[in-house]
């Protein structure tokens, strides 16, 4: 399995703000410097930093969707 194909498959999670699209990004192109420079990483520490990376994102979402509500609340 390459990483590449491995972040697609959890690319749902991410969100299109720019600050996701460079997270994105680095993410990719780190991938691709380490491949250029003969350097492989270890597919579980791969897949777990994705997992991590999905979560934090699905975290950074709610607890957005949270202040949003809380200040629709206090508007009120």
């Amino acid at each position: 399995m390459s990483s590449k194909n491995f972040y697609d498959k959890h690319a749902e999670h991410q969100d299109n703000t720019s600050l996701g699209k460079l997270r994105s990004t680095y993410w990719t192109t780190k991938q691709l410097v380490m491949k250029k420079l003969g350097r492989e990483e270890d597919e579980f520490v791969i897949a777990s930093d994705a997992d991590v990376d999905a979560k934090l994102e699905l975290l950074y979402a709610i607890r957005q969707s949270c202040h949003d509500l809380l200040r629709v609340c206090l508007v009120k």
